[in-house]
């Protein structure tokens, strides 16, 4: 009799080839996506899904599988709607930046690198471009030439980084805060403010200006309005930080097809 390891070896090969199978068939829904895009039509049919699932049910010998097949196949269908829409919103962004501002711990930066990815496009972040040039943490940085040679030196990276086609941008919570930054982000980018709210924030004792619950309630009393006023979108994310990615993409390409 076989024991669980050989059990689970058998799971895994065969999860092995559903991988395979299923980045397969993700590469066919892309160039289904292309070929709908291309003669207008919607990316969802109801009809076809029902046909498909019809037919393909009838492949499964067992019936106590049949039922948990087809809540399979629905799920799989829906992945796939989701992900050609994304592909398609892809093909859609300019080569101007993708900027993400807000609060610091919004997720700027999980998310801007899950949205470089899914747009193949370079992430950068400020925070730390300013650690790797300056050699030190931030709080050091602050402790030694205080905010405002901190800011200085997040204005010179932010230019640079501006000037750059074609990126994503993590931005630093302060970033907005001076105009020159602003202009050099929005010249040859899209900006957008992920709008957590303060219950989902949590303090931390390596970020100076909100290293406990009172200074980051401060701070975003005195910023929140500033987020809104500079960002061309306005999202609010959840907890599904690659679903937060992917409606960043859309919405930024939706934008700039306007």
């Amino acid at each position: 009799m076989k024991d669980l390891t050989e059990f689970r070896e058998a799971i895994n090969r065969i999860d092995r080839q559903m991988a395979a199978l299923f980045e397969e068939r993700m590469k066919v829904c892309a160039d289904i996506a292309a070929w709908k895009a291309e003669r207008g039509l919607p990316i969802k049919d109801a009809a076809r899904e029902a046909e498909v699932i019809a037919r393909n049910r009838q492949w499964i010998a067992e019936a106590a599988v049949e039922a948990h097949y087809v809540r399979f196949q629905q799920q799989l269908m829906e992945t796939a709607c989701a992900y050609e829409e994304l592909v398609l919103a892809v093909q859609k962004l300019p080569e101007t930046n993708l900027v993400f501002i807000g609060m610091p711990g919004c997720g700027k930066s999980t998310i801007g690198r899950l949205a470089a990815a899914f747009a193949h496009r370079p992430f950068i972040s400020l925070d730390e471009e300013i650690i790797r040039e300056t050699g030190m943490p931030i709080a050091e940085y602050f402790a030694r030439y205080s905010e405002k040679g901190f800011r200085e030196k997040e204005a010179e990276i932010t230019a640079r980084a501006a000037q750059e086609n074609g990126c994503v941008i993590a931005t630093g919570g302060g970033t907005i805060l001076r105009e020159e930054n602003v202009r050099a982000l929005a010249q040859n980018g899209v900006l957008l403010f992920l709008d957590r709210p303060l219950s989902d924030l949590t303090p931390t004792p390596d970020r100076p200006l909100s290293p406990d619950t009172a200074s980051l309630a401060r701070l975003y009393r005195e910023r929140y309005d500033r987020y809104c006023q500079v960002a061309d979108i306005r999202l609010q994310p959840g907890e599904d930080a690659e679903q937060n990615a992917a409606e960043a993409v859309m919405a930024a390409a939706a934008w700039q097809g306007r």
